[in-house]
């Protein structure tokens, strides 16, 4: 008799156990909908886990030695990006569309992390932060190719600079 109840205690404490877990992956779950859900109310864009990696590392790639300021300015031009119908709507698309982001032809992206700086400027940029003034591309003269340049140039309105990056629509 001692021996089944025992063996009751033991299955009862592994369906507690199991209970507790799947209660706790629940939560989990609802607070990451709940987040996803107020990034939208915020910047108005769906995003996933991965697409937050994506945003981070882009950013860090493309404006890891900026100031705050310029990271987020990065993170704002993806985002107008990704709500304007020109461009592609998910993140992942905007940011791996060919031609578009240099530090994923030369592989700096994938060699990307991102800084607590970073990942804070972009955390900014999901939840409303935007300085950019709609800004839909950024260059650096210094760093980009001539032909681009002149495209730039002729082709859309420059709206400001920040350190190295210059802003347009």
């Amino acid at each position: 008799m001692t021996c089944k109840i025992e063996k009751l205690d033991h299955v009862r404490k592994i369906r507690v156990r199991q209970y507790e877990q799947e209660l706790k992956r629940i939560r989990e779950e609802n607070a990451r909908r709940k987040r996803m859900l107020e990034i939208r109310k915020y910047c108005g864009v769906n995003i996933t886990d991965s697409d937050r990696v994506i945003l981070e590392k882009i950013v860090q790639a493309e404006a890891g030695n900026q100031d705050h300021q310029g990271k987020l300015l990065v993170a704002n031009v993806i985002l107008n990006r990704v709500k304007n119908e020109k461009f592609p709507s998910t993140i992942r698309e905007v940011v791996f569309a060919p031609r578009q982001f240099s530090p994923i032809a030369d592989g700096s992206y994938a060699k990307a992390c991102a800084s607590q700086d970073t990942k804070k400027a972009v955390d900014e940029a999901l939840h409303g932060v935007d300085g950019s003034q709609g800004a839909l591309y950024f260059m650096d003269r210094r760093y980009a190719d001539g032909g681009n340049v002149s495209w730039f140039d002729r082709s859309l309105t420059r709206l400001f600079q920040h350190q190295g990056h210059e802003f347009y629509k």
